[in-house]
């Protein structure tokens, strides 16, 4: 490459020496014959004795012209790319995904747990407290008096009993009963007859084996007589009505 360069520019060199002879042999009064074998004689009789001189020129010109050296080795200047690669190596040091886990730390809705600490209806058992049915009293009283159809039922459904105002016949005739009313006995004032048991011989009322019925006198409290109305009753909870002396019945419970 230097080499070139000393030959093109010793080409230059000879070519400005022409020119510059050439420009001299146009001056006046001087023969252009002379100047023309003279720049004959410098240029082909004596080239080594010029060459010297451009190679002297030409070690000198290299300092400039020796830009394109540096100019090759520019990719030496590429370095400092790939020291940036180097230093955009920032997404590796930069790890903040990583730092950034704030949903694992938010876990509020695990410790909000307030429907397990609110447990009311636990708490209100009212239905099971209010027992009203066992301890309200019975529609009728136990110790009371009754002769009518409606109480003396309704009291022998509650109890299984007739109420105490009630004695059998033959409780009755062991206090000197005859019949009719009983008020006219001292002992027995205030008494009505039933508890007797009841055949039903004609088949009235429906029969099963172990049941058995018994009788009593309605609406006879006070009375002169006992009248024809009777309540039969059976062991199993059964309760019937007859108004003519056991023609026909009529059920209650």
């Amino acid at each position: 490459m230097k080499k070139n360069f000393a030959a093109l520019l010793s080409l230059l060199l000879i070519a400005a020496t022409v020119f510059s002879l050439g420009s001299c042999a146009k001056r006046p009064g001087t023969d252009t014959s002379a100047d023309t074998t003279y720049s004959g004689l410098v240029i082909f009789t004596d080239p080594e004795t010029d060459a010297p001189p451009t190679e002297a020129e030409t070690t000198g010109l290299p300092d400039a012209t020796e830009t394109p050296e540096p100019d090759t080795e520019a990719p030496a200047t590429t370095e400092p790319d790939t020291t940036v690669s180097d230093t955009t190596a920032a997404p590796d040091t930069t790890t903040a995904p990583d730092t950034t886990k704030a949903p694992e730390t938010t876990k509020a809705p695990e410790t909000t747990k307030a429907p397990e600490t609110t447990k009311a209806p636990e708490t209100t058992k009212a239905p099971e407290t209010t027992k009203t049915p066992e301890t309200e009293p019975p529609k009728i009283d136990e110790n009371g008096t009754y002769t009518s159809k409606d109480d003396v039922a309704l009291y022998i459904h509650t109890y299984g009993k007739l109420p105490k105002n009630f004695i059998t016949k033959s409780q009755a005739q062991k206090a000197g009963w005859k019949g009719g009313g009983l008020d006219s006995i001292k002992s027995l004032y205030g008494k009505c007859i039933g508890g007797d048991s009841f055949g039903n011989n004609e088949k009235l009322l429906p029969t099963k084996s172990g049941r058995r019925y018994y009788e009593c006198d309605i609406d006879t409290l006070h009375a002169k007589s006992r009248g024809a109305k009777r309540i039969v009753y059976s062991n199993d909870g059964l309760i019937f009505y007859t108004d003519d002396h056991y023609e026909s019945f009529k059920q209650l419970y």
